[in-house]
């Protein structure tokens, strides 16, 4: 992701020479010719290409040291293991021999030209300095029929080679030695030995070369240099290998983040600021998600987002180091679940990825099949004479998401050494196992895109559009967009479509300046219905509403609330967070006449234009909510919450229809919301979704509000709110553990013919989660049930409760105790009289003290446990 600069660029490809390759007659010493493109099932070939990667060295701008750190570009450690993507798979080459010396870009060359047994392009320029030294080659996991060759073996030289899989199993070897040979094979089937006769070679012939094929299991090969010889130079080539399946996958983002039926396609993108935002594929329109504070850098650079665990990878640009280039070498990332900022990885270099001048910027990300692909930038952005390569990495993660590996992918000159710009990153993606990369600078004619198809880490160039410093996103069927201050798309061939300017929603950040960055494929929480699946039955068609603007100003109840996919739950309780519009569900009077069902819901509309209410009763209890049991209501614009009633007018439940639950819509607007429209996706608004309790008997009782709370000395205290007539008996106060099994502890008489407030106080409610509902039921015996409540009670130690309470003529004192002691257990009024008191013998646990009340008029009084640490006070109400 280049920062704009005013350098001018030439374009230029860094393309392996031609090789002139000499057809020699085989002249075989192996049973097989080598094998190492062909792939049994399972498998699938892959190489590494030298000609788009970079081998590390020590000479020229990699060998100096940062100006302000002290320490090379490139450590030894980054030099002596050097990891390289083959496939899905890695290797690590792991050797203390140094390369070619001679030039500033000796470590992948195309000097060699006598290339044999299919392994043409660029090799490794390796020049041991003693006899004994080795080159190991580990694979991440196991490989088969891997295939390479080592060039310009001469000079009496002596080299062995072995391979090994996992269990340390020595592996059969086939070679192929050329016309004319210069080399004499021994050794044994699990280790060859090659020795030169003392004979110069030049670089245009292979007479000193030999080709390996290790068809079985690899885990591990060996490459020892025994005799060096008088002239230590050799050429390692590709790698090539069967890589176990699978392999690369095709639409990898597309099953995250496919919009939902009418909903927008985006991705993720910022400007050159603080500000990251989801831009919409279609109007160009950004909406703002969240800022970084700053910290560690003025502007974020190299967006990656995982769309499996929701996290934006990224790092800071400009991170400041005193009077030096930008030290910004930390990775982070922002978790759009939780909503916070971590950092992953405090120094990329930890992982043996070399920074260069400009730190880890300006280059780009993505992500891709569960690995983050970070760009870092090799030429120094300003001179241009560094003669550096510009990398990509492919970063794994454990399953705890720590990085672990990185691995090269693919590597293109910065610039030629001479001030002139070769590759001057814009961005890259990464799309069906092929990297799309962009190179953007100030001379247009020099920009242009690069493919690279990392299978074999082959690459196609196409010369690029005319917009300078743009960036690359993606959404989720593939389709690439070119952003800079407006997007186009990308044609797959350098050339883009038209552009669409970028704007921002009312309530964002104004989108300042060119695009800074963008990344991959992205699609928001949503608030859903948690109903069960049967309501929702098209998976890109459910219930769904985006958070937008007037998230504030438009909602059911006092809390809106969002999720990244529909919690479906038996009882609709998947996502009761925000579920607070409806206070009481009414319930269905399935006594097979017909009744006019009405229920009350809480709504804000403060947007200032009209909005739309929908509700969907399935009073045939077939879990479907169909356009016949909707109904649909305005709702006019208030400063203040409404109370708006749905009503079902003369509908009939028929005898033995089953509990059944209700949908309830709010958009804003009207004519988008229908009856018809019980699924689907919404721009904005919500919808919350209840579950229903059908009943044969009509009954009289009203219930208008049900509460419970959690009391400062751990009580449950319930509140409600009935109108009840004549008929009406009682409310029983049931609890549960589990909501499944319930069980009454206390009964409340029912004043008939007022609108009256009940309360009851549960001094023993249970440790952890309890759950209460009423029982609401008439003198004919017929009940009904209100909806749930819960509270988490934690109970604290040595703490006192009462029961029965209230109580007649004998209630209990419970009380826990850490140790055994002798205390005081009194009654007084609320006078502060006593009216008992005596001694009690405390025992460390659990303890139950009866007291004999029956001389005490009905009244409230106070109980007290004095121990010798504290005094423990609850009250009781006496009442018969």
């Amino acid at each position: 992701m280049k920062k704009f600069l005013p350098v001018p660029a030439i374009f230029f490809k860094r393309n392996k020479q031609s090789r002139n390759l000499l057809l020699f007659g085989l002249f075989l010493f192996s049973f097989s010719f080598p094998s190492y493109s062909q792939c049994g099932a399972g498998y699938t070939s892959a190489t590494v290409n030298w000609d788009n990667l970079d081998y590390f060295h020590s000479n020229g701008y990699y060998g100096t040291n940062n100006p302000v750190t002290g320490s090379p570009y490139v450590s030894s450690a980054m030099k002596q293991t050097q990891t390289f993507a083959i496939g899905t798979n890695s290797v690590s080459v792991a050797t203390a021999i140094p390369t070619n010396n001679g030039g500033a870009l000796s470590g992948d060359v195309t000097t060699h030209t006598g290339d044999a047994g299919g392994f043409s392009g660029a090799d490794v320029h390796f020049i041991p300095t003693s006899n004994g030294q080795t080159i190991t080659l580990t694979f991440q996991n196991e490989v088969q029929n891997v295939g390479f060759t080592i060039n310009d073996i001469d000079r009496s030289a002596i080299f062995t080679i072995y391979a090994t899989d996992n269990s340390g199993t020595y592996q059969t070897i086939n070679y192929t030695l050329y016309a004319s040979t210069i080399l004499t094979a021994g050794g044994t089937s699990t280790w060859r030995r090659f020795t030169a006769t003392n004979t110069a070679l030049g670089y245009t012939v292979n007479t000193g070369a030999v080709t390996i094929s290790i068809p079985s299991t690899v885990k591990t090969v060996v490459i020892k240099d025994s005799i060096i010889g008088s002239n230590a130079e050799f050429f390692l080539s590709d790698i090539t290998a069967c890589v176990a399946d699978p392999g690369f996958p095709s639409n990898y983002h597309y099953s995250y983040t496919e919009p939902y039926t009418g909903q927008p396609s985006y991705f993720l993108a910022n400007p050159q600021n603080l500000h990251v935002y989801m831009v919409n594929t279609s109007t160009a329109e950004a909406d703002y998600i969240f800022s970084d504070p700053g910290t560690g850098g003025t502007k974020m650079n190299s967006l990656a987002y995982d769309p499996v665990n929701h996290w934006l990878y990224y790092i800071m640009d400009n991170a400041p180091l005193p009077n030096g280039p930008p030290g910004n070498w930390t990775l982070k990332k922002y978790d759009f679940s939780t909503e916070t900022i971590s950092t992953v990885l405090a120094d990329i270099r930890t992982l043996l990825v070399p920074t260069f001048e400009q730190g880890v910027e300006y280059a780009g990300a993505a992500f891709y099949n569960g690995s983050l692909y970070l760009g870092v930038e090799g030429s120094d952005g300003f001179t241009y004479s560094t003669n550096a390569e510009s990398v990509i990495w492919r970063i794994d993660f454990d399953g705890s998401g720590t990085p672990i590996r990185a691995s090269q992918v693919f590597a293109t000159p910065g610039d030629n050494g001479s001030g002139t710009v070769l590759h001057d990153w814009g961005d890259f993606v990464v799309k069906d196992g092929t990297i799309i990369t962009h190179a953007t600078t100030t001379n247009t004619s020099q920009n242009h895109y690069i493919h690279v198809a990392m299978q074999n880490n082959t690459t196609t160039t196409y010369t690029g559009n005319a917009e300078t410093a743009g960036q690359l996103g993606m959404s989720y069927n593939g389709n690439v967009y070119r952003i800079k201050n407006s997007i186009a798309l990308y044609n797959n061939n350098g050339t883009i479509g038209s552009l669409t300017s970028v704007f921002v929603t009312s309530c964002s950040q104004a989108w300042s300046g060119n695009a800074g960055d963008a990344s991959d494929p992205f699609r928001p929480k949503q608030d859903f219905g948690d109903a069960p699946s049967t309501y929702d039955p098209v998976a890109l068609s459910p219930a769904a509403h985006q958070q937008a603007c007037n998230n504030s100003t438009l909602r059911l109840g006092s809390v809106w609330d969002r999720e990244w996919s529909k919690n479906t739950s038996a009882d609709a309780s998947g996502d009761d967070s925000d579920e607070d519009g409806v206070s009481t569900v009414t319930t269905m009077v399935s006594d097979g006449t017909p009744y006019n069902h009405v229920q009350e819901v809480t709504v804000l509309n403060n947007t200032g234009s009209n909005a739309t209410l929908g509700g969907w009763l399935d009073y045939d209890a077939d879990g479907v909510f169909e356009a016949s049991e909707g109904v649909i209501v305005i709702v006019p614009s208030s400063a203040s919450p409404q109370t708006i009633n749905l009503g079902w007018n003369n509908i009939t439940v028929a005898v033995g229809t089953p509990n059944s639950f209700l949908r309830i819509r709010l958009v804003s607007g009207t004519g988008t919301l229908t009856a018809s429209n019980a699924t689907g996706w919404y721009s904005d608004g919500e919808v919350e979704d209840y579950p229903v309790v059908s009943l044969a008997t009509p009954l009289t009782i009203q219930l208008l509000d049900f509460n419970a709370v959690l009391t400062r000395d751990k009580n449950v205290l319930l509140t409600w709110k009935a109108m009840a007539d004549e008929d009406a008996a009682r409310f029983e106060i049931e609890r549960s553990r589990d909501q499944e099994s319930w069980a009454t502890i206390a009964t409340v008489a029912i004043n008939a013919d007022y609108n009256l407030d009940y309360s009851y106080t549960d001094q023993q409610p249970l440790d952890g989660r309890s759950y209460y509902r009423l029982k609401m039921v008439e003198k004919t015996g017929s009940s009904k049930y209100s909806t749930v409540r819960w509270i988490l009670a934690d109970q604290p130690k040595n703490s006192i409760k009462i029961f029965p309470n209230p109580a007649k003529y004998n209630t209990t004192v419970a009380y826990t105790s850490a140790i055994n002691e002798t205390a005081t257990l009194r009654v007084r009024s609320l006078t502060g009289q006593v009216m008992l008191s005596r001694t009690v013998n405390i025992k460390q646990g659990e303890n139950q003290m009866p007291i004999d009340i029956t001389g005490l008029n009905n009244g409230l009084y106070i109980i007290e446990l004095n121990t010798k640490l504290k005094t423990h006070v609850a009250r009781i109400t006496i009442t018969r």
